[in-house]
């Protein structure tokens, strides 16, 4: 017999059973006879030809993406031509979070990539007789970020606020942040940040801050709930205008809060200053006497810790 195909060169009763061994890439013919005898009397020699066929070859290589951006679709992989020597069919294993499209025993598959994907092995072995050595490359996946959670910061707004700050809890896998203001509202400092910091400008409207986590293959994961941003129900008034140096200063606010009023002369010196102006059952009135003041443009700043309102009065003799 031919001894490399598995079994030993001579021998004696009966064959047993074996896995046939082929290391070569061509067809091996092995001959076994067998002599019987019985009662110390020869038998007819008998001849058992077997054909061993060589197994497919190893996998060597394997093309395709070896970083993805999750969720992705059809990314394809394949065994380059002319494939695994010997290789009838191919088995194709992928990371977790992956599902080959389609035929997945030929030397290319079509892979997507879902959300949860994890990084991992593609890897790849011919099956023909028997099966060949694999191949893996490993493939790394940026997932997408998880969902944002709540933004905390000022509901209530008035056009000229500023440095207003809004926060969200840090994304998992998110690398930066994509924020939405109303319109009017400018983000400031940390726009790509879990923390911005807003301006509002004159024009500012009510609306939503919203945001969502990035990540580095600029793939957006869920947004936030929005912040509705509201503007009080506010208002200034100064009469009479013109004014002989003798006037009232007015608020109307829907709740108890207080302001600073500051009246600002020509020369941009502060004339009066009240810091206790309360508003209370909704409004808030005070006369001034400036104590008959040059006549010019003079300036009348309404602060508290929302607004900042400047109103202009014309000084008059």
């Amino acid at each position: 017999s031919e001894p490399s195909i598995g079994i030993a060169a001579t021998g004696s009763g009966n064959i047993g059973s074996f896995n046939a061994i082929n290391n070569g890439t061509a067809p091996i013919v092995a001959t076994i006879v067998v002599k019987p005898s019985a009662n110390g009397c020869p038998g007819t020699e008998m001849t058992l030809k077997i054909t061993v066929n060589p197994g497919p070859g190893a996998a060597t290589s394997i093309t395709g993406l070896t970083a993805v951006c999750a969720p992705q679709t059809g990314v394809v992989y394949a065994v380059p031509a002319p494939g695994i020597p010997r290789a009838d069919t191919y088995v194709w294993t992928v990371p977790a979070g992956a599902t080959i499209v389609g035929a997945s025993n030929t030397s290319s598959i079509t892979v997507n990539f879902a959300d949860n994907a994890s990084s991992g092995n593609i890897t790849v072995k011919g099956i023909g007789c028997g099966e060949g050595k694999p191949y893996s490359i490993a493939v790394a996946l940026t997932p997408l970020p998880e969902a944002a959670g709540m933004i905390s910061g000022p509901q209530v707004f008035s056009r000229g606020t500023t440095g207003a700050v809004y926060t969200v809890p840090p994304i998992t896998n998110a690398s930066k942040y994509a924020w939405t203001v109303p319109t009017g509202a400018t983000i400031r400092l940390g726009a790509n940040t879990n923390s911005i910091t807003v301006d509002f400008g004159s024009n500012a409207v009510e609306g939503n801050i919203t945001v969502a986590g990035m990540n580095s293959c600029d793939k957006k994961g869920v947004v936030s709930l929005p912040l509705v941003l509201t503007i009080p129900d506010a208002s200034f008034g100064l009469y009479p205008v013109p004014s002989n140096g003798i006037f009232t200063a007015s608020i109307t606010y829907p709740e108890e809060t207080t302001f600073l009023i500051r009246i600002i002369g020509p020369g941009g010196k502060i004339i009066k200053e009240v810091k206790d102006a309360k508003t209370v059952s909704g409004g808030y009135k005070k006369v001034f006497d400036l104590l008959s003041p040059p006549p010019g443009v003079y300036y009348v700043v309404f602060v508290n810790g929302l607004f900042k309102e400047v109103r202009k009065i014309l000084i008059v003799r």
